[in-house]
């Protein structure tokens, strides 16, 4: 399956990080860009088909590489809201896939049980311990970008409150509710992704299809996967400026061609 996203060059309305205007920007040579403010999130996917929910191009480079994939199971951690910019919204309403989403903001979960009648949503810090609680630090004018670190760039100028809350590992959450294996993983939690990762076991879950936020983080990531066996599909570098894909190497070595 070879899905498209149409070709135009305007402006389209989403949530942004500090502002709130996600647009499409003309550069040079024609090339047509996603932008968020001063942020290049990629160039527009080609074709007549356009995402639907995802911030970015997310949506479309999964699906391309899943094939659409029906009846799958995610897992989405830093969900954030349960439709506008996420990564898995499509693939639950339109593909008929299940999953567990988590986001530590506990604000989220009346519209996850209105919205995301197949999702399981819970709201923790994902972190390398759990049954502890610990600092975290909501961004008033762009939740999204909320975390445990008040320092980040981002947000260090930002107005923002201190919450408490609860943590926990990948590994606890994912054997409490039953799950034995991924088809897709999502990690978008602002700088949190080397705890929570050092307490995923992978080659346990063995995802075949990992998005993970990527800004800041390279070298460890580059290093995680590679220890792991998975390999970065490079070829949606261009329509993904923020995140890295990987697979498994077998299955990275398809999703490339």
């Amino acid at each position: 399956m070879q899905i498209q996203a149409r070709n135009t060059c305007g402006s389209i309305a989403a949530v942004a990080a500090v502002i709130a205007l996600l647009s499409l920007g003309c550069g040079e040579g024609e090339k047509r860009f996603l932008t968020i403010g001063p942020v290049t999130l990629g160039e527009v996917w080609p074709g007549p088909e356009q995402k639907l929910y995802s911030q970015g191009n997310e949506e479309l480079i999964i699906r391309e590489i899943l094939q659409d994939q029906k009846n799958g199971v995610f897992l989405d951690v830093g969900a954030s809201t349960p439709i506008e910019n996420s990564t898995t919204y499509y693939l639950e309403k339109h593909l008929g896939w299940t999953g567990i989403s988590i986001d530590a903001l506990p604000e989220h979960a009346p519209a996850y049980q209105k919205e995301r009648p197949h999702t399981k949503f819970f709201s923790y810090i994902v972190t390398d311990h759990s049954d502890s609680t610990e600092d975290f630090y909501r961004v008033n004018a762009a939740t999204g970008l909320s975390s445990t670190d008040k320092d980040r760039d981002m947000i260090k100028n930002l107005k923002m409150e201190k919450l408490e809350l609860p943590t926990i590992t990948l590994d606890d959450l994912l054997e409490q509710n039953g799950v034995t294996s991924i088809d897709f993983m999502s990690v978008d939690i602002e700088g949190g992704a080397k705890k929570a990762l050092a307490a995923f076991d992978i080659d346990k879950f063995q995802p075949k299809l990992v998005c993970i936020e990527a800004p800041g983080l390279e070298e460890f990531i580059e290093k995680y996967f590679a220890e792991h066996d998975y390999v970065r599909i490079e070829k949606y570098q261009r329509y993904d400026h923020v995140n890295w894909y990987y697979a498994p190497a077998s299955d990275a070595r398809n999703a490339a061609n």
